[in-house]
C-alpha cells in the first residue's frame, strides 16, 4: 500500500530482510494515480528476483456486460506490465458494476454456463495483456452456503483453459465458515488445491445485522489483527496445497491508528512465517498443463444479457436502503431474477443486509450523458 503510515509499519520488516516477496495492487498506480518512488524501487528489486507479484481489484471479470472502463483497465495494465517484471497477475472473483452503476463493491456471481463463458473471455483478455500466468482470488462475500461451496468448482471452470492459478485468501474462507457454519477442512476440499499458487492472510471485522443481531456477519475488511482461527486455516491450506509460491499478509491503508496496530501487524507477520515453517509441505503433484483456448479473443467482447440484467437488478435493490427482508423480496420478484430464482432462493437475509451496506458505501452511478 502506498500511504506513509503503511510504509512506516513495514519498514522494519523490509530493512530486516524479513520480506521474501512483494505484491502490488496495480490499480493504485493507474493514471491519474502515480506509483510512489519507494514502491517503484521495491518492485524493481523484487522483480529482478522473480518475486514481485501483481494484484488487481477493479477489472470486474464476472460482469455480464463489458464496458469501456474494462478496456481502459486492460490498457493501463499493459503499460504497467511492460514496466515491471511481475511473476504473475491476479484479480478478484466477482462482479463490481452493472446497470446504472459504474462502480460497486465486489459481489458474488451464480455459477451458470453464461457466467463461465463471459468470465473466460475476460480472463483471456487479461492473459493476452499480462503475458504471464494469471489467476483469481476467492471471494469472502457470499449470499449463502451454496455460493461458498460452489466457488472452488466455479474457479476451476474459469481457470482451466489457461492453466490459471488460485489466490487462496484464508481469511475469506474463515468468513464463510463462520457465516454459514461450514467446516474449514470440508470447505477447503471443495477447491482444486493444486491450482493454489499464492495465499493471502488478513484480519477483518464483524457486522451486526438488524435481522439477527446475535449472529454477526464476518467481513473481509483488512482492518484488524489476524484471528488465531485464520492461522489454523493457513496451516490446513499449506499442508494441502502443493504449488504455493508466496504467502502475503494484507492490511488496508488508513487502518493503523496507533503504534500498537503497527506492532501487532509485525507480530502477525512473524506468526505467519512460523506457521509456514512448521507445516510439512504438501507432496508435489503434476503441474496443471495449459490447455488450448478454443475461442479466439475477438474485437467485440461477448456479453451475457441475462446475467447483466440480474446484476443490474441486484445493485438497484441493494442500493435502496430498506430492511433486508424487503430487499430480498423485491429482488425475488424482479423480472431479471427469474432465470436465477434458485440462486435468489438460497440467499441468507443477513448477507443481503451486509451486501446492501457494501453497495451503498462503494456504489457510484455512471455519469449521465447529455
Amino acid at each position: 500500500m502506498a500511504d506513509a503510515a503503511y510504509r512506516e509499519v513495514v519498514a522494519p520488516l523490509l530493512d530486516g530482510g524479513r520480506v521474501g516477496a512483494v505484491e502490488w495492487t496495480v490499480d493504485l498506480g493507474f493514471a491519474p494515480r502515480v506509483t510512489p518512488p519507494w514502491i517503484e524501487r521495491l518492485l524493481a528489486f523484487y522483480g529482478e528476483l522473480g518475486r514481485s507479484f501483481a494484484h488487481g481489484f477493479s477489472f470486474s471479470p464476472l460482469s455480464g456486460s463489458f464496458r469501456p472502463r474494462q478496456a481502459e483497465w486492460l490498457a493501463a495494465l499493459g503499460a504497467d506490465v511492460e514496466k515491471h517484471r511481475y511473476a504473475h497477475v491476479s484479480e478478484h472473483f466477482c462482479f463490481s458494476f452493472g446497470g446504472g452503476f459504474e462502480e460497486a463493491g465486489p459481489l458474488p456471481v451464480p455459477m451458470t454456463s453464461g457466467a463461465v463463458a463471459t468470465g473466460r473471455d475476460r480472463l483471456a483478455r487479461l492473459a493476452e495483456v499480462a503475458q504471464c500466468p494469471i489467476g483469481l482470488e476467492n471471494l469472502a462475500t457470499s449470499f449463502g452456503p451454496k455460493d461458498a461451496l460452489e466457488q472452488g468448482e466455479f474457479l476451476d471452470r474459469l481457470l482451466s483453459p489457461f492453466g490459471g492459478f488460485i489466490v487462496l485468501d484464508v481469511h475469506n474462507l474463515y468468513c464463510q465458515t463462520h457465516n454459514f457454519g461450514l467446516d474449514p477442512e470440508a470447505l477447503l476440499a471443495t477447491y482444486p488445491l493444486d491450482r493454489v499458487r499464492e495465499i493471502h492472510v488478513s484480519g477483518g471485522s464483524w457486522d451486526a445485522t438488524a435481522v439477527d443481531p446475535g449472529a454477526p456477519v464476518r467481513r473481509d475488511t483488512h482492518d484488524d489483527a489476524v484471528p488465531d482461527e485464520v492461522f489454523e486455516i493457513l496451516a490446513l491450506a499449506l499442508a494441502r496445497c502443493s504449488a504455493v509460491e508466496a504467502v502475503f499478509l494484507e492490511r488496508l491503508p488508513g487502518t493503523f491508528t496507533s503504534p500498537e496496530d503497527g506492532a501487532r501487524f509485525r507480530q502477525d507477520y512473524e506468526q505467519m512465517i512460523r506457521v509456514m515453517r512448521s507445516v510439512e509441505p504438501a507432496p508435489a503433484t503434476d503441474a496443471r498443463e495449459r490447455t488450448p483456448w478454443e475461442q479466439q479473443v475477438g474485437a467485440r467482447p461477448p456479453e451475457d444479457p441475462e446475467l447483466a440484467a440480474f446484476q443490474a437488478a441486484q445493485l438497484e435493490v441493494l442500493s435502496d436502503e430498506r430492511p433486508a427482508p424487503e430487499m430480498l423480496g423485491r429482488l425475488a420478484e424482479h423480472p431479471a431474477s427469474r432465470p436465477f430464482a434458485g440462486y435468489v432462493g438460497q440467499m441468507d437475509v443477513r448477507c443481503v443486509e451486509v451486501a446492501g451496506r457494501i453497495t451503498r458505501k462503494f456504489g457510484r452511478r455512471a455519469a449521465a450523458v447529455a
